[in-house]
């Protein structure tokens, strides 16, 4: 048998304390729960480590087993703001416990806090982390669908609201199933609504409640992405470089896992099918909105800068080229659903010499050779083999990112070469449109597409990559 003693790390009463204090008074706490007596008392640090020694020994003759539980480690730690003293006495403190335990194994120690970096970094002024390598780390993430669901049922319940399926589902898509920011929202939507109860909540109200209130929760977006943004601030670049729209070179710098580990950790980036993107798209429009205010810019997307256009569509060309044609070798190797058949995809040069477009007539061109690049060459292959719908039935099914960036250059191109558009084509045209080029200028449009189809290609190809690989 044992129990658990908390100790909440923000209390004044724990973090001003010096670290033999506050193993003196843990001590104390442990000796009068099991009614150990005789031990020996001294303020001083060594009469505290050798009292403490001797209580878990005699706690460990009773078969009671200790659990130390401490909550909000970071007012501890060497990260500590407001103490400073536990920069050095961190180590001390956590030093002292480690070798305790080493010696009996009926005390153990739980560690919670808002961020991992007490048990993860490694070495602290050039002294080794007592912490690191023996504390294994779990991440709390945000509810899953069902979670959501049953939470707002039960809120909505007592505020006499009803939640529609279609409303909980945005609402959870917006805010990643993070229960603090699904709570005030839904207490925000209930302050708004002066209506007699009950009150139907429909997708369409929702969408526009959540305009007005999303205004009112800036600040806790803010204080979801600050712990990221204090102690990781490399990976707060990448996470500002994916909100605003960067998702090619966030993957670039994402190889390297000390850069992203901890954006997948807190759950704010996920993948879907091995595409990254932003699990709180709300957090995402905060970090994308504070970045285009440094940098004075007046859309959340980032446009390449007209000096580094050339340069970059250039790059983007070159690795798309290399990149599918190694993504085809794989597949081969695999004996997996082939994407052009046995020559590959035609008109390379042409996609090669492809330069930045400024116009509508520039874009047309463009589009063209990518669709006469990339699609029509998988719809003629399909056809060789007897499967007129191939694109549809073999390439969408295998391959989920790149058929989604092949669907969009397919529809861009019947939009620039047909007067009429079926309705289901005209439909998924306007989605792409409202995802690409609003809020961007008329005379930027072209490029910008331009320049989302060809992260789009780079980003699908390192997707299908990662599946296969």
């Amino acid at each position: 048998m044992g129990f658990v003693l908390f100790i909440d790390c923000k209390s004044p009463s724990y973090r001003s304390k010096r670290w033999y204090e506050l193993l003196g008074e843990i001590c104390s706490k442990i000796a009068n729960i099991l009614k150990i007596e005789k031990y020996y008392w001294n303020k001083n640090p060594s009469g505290i480590l050798g009292a403490f020694r001797y209580v878990i020994q005699e706690a460990n003759k009773k078969g009671k087993k200790i659990i130390l539980f401490f909550d909000e480690i970071e007012y501890i730690s060497f990260n500590a703001a407001l103490d400073k003293h536990w920069k050095r006495d961190f180590i001390d403190f956590w030093q002292t416990i480690w070798s305790v335990q080493s010696l009996y194994r009926n005390l153990v120690f739980i560690i919670c806090g808002v961020n991992a970096s007490s048990v993860e970094k490694d070495m602290i002024d050039n002294i080794q982390n007592p912490l690191f390598g023996i504390v294994q780390s779990e991440y709390l993430k945000g509810f899953d669908m069902d979670e959501t669901k049953s939470m707002i049922k039960t809120i909505g319940k007592r505020m006499g609201l009803k939640f529609s399926y279609d409303a909980i589902e945005y609402l959870y898509n917006q805010y990643g199933g993070h229960p603090m920011l699904t709570r005030k929202a839904c207490s925000a939507i209930n302050r708004m609504l002066t209506e007699s109860r009950p009150i139907e909540i429909s997708l369409q109200k929702m969408r526009e409640l959540l305009e007005e209130v999303n205004f009112d929760l800036v600040y806790y977006f803010q204080h979801v992405v600050s712990e990221i943004q204090m102690f990781y601030p490399e990976e707060y670049e990448l996470f500002e470089m994916l909100a605003a729209g960067q998702i090619g070179d966030f993957i670039e710098f994402a190889q390297i896992t000390e850069y992203s580990k901890h954006l997948y950790d807190y759950g704010l980036v996920v993948k879907n099918n091995n595409v990254p993107s932003i699990n709180m798209p709300v957090a995402g429009r905060y970090a994308a909105l504070e970045l285009a205010k440094r940098e004075k810019r007046s859309g959340l997307f980032k446009t390449i800068e007209v000096s580094k256009r050339n340069n970059w569509v250039k790059q983007r060309i070159g690795s798309i080229i290399s990149d599918l044609r190694q993504l085809e070798i794989v597949i081969k190797s695999l004996g997996k659903a082939s994407l052009f058949g046995v020559n590959s995809f035609p008109e390379a040069d042409k996609f090669s010499s492809l330069t930045v477009v400024t116009n509508e007539t520039e874009f047309l061109e463009f589009i063209n050779i990518c669709n006469r690049c990339f699609v029509e060459p998988i719809e003629n292959y399909g056809k060789s083999i007897a499967k007129n719908r191939y694109f549809w039935t073999d390439i969408k099914p295998n391959y989920p990112a790149l058929f989604s960036i092949l669907e969009r250059i397919k529809i861009y191109r019947h939009w620039k070469d047909h007067s009429e558009l079926k309705p289901d084509v005209a439909k998924k045209l306007q989605s792409f449109l409202d995802a690409d080029i609003s809020g961007i200028s008329f005379q930027e449009r072209p490029f910008v597409i331009q320049q989302k189809l060809l992260d789009g290609l780079f980003t699908s190809i390192q997707a299908e990559m990662g599946n296969l690989t």
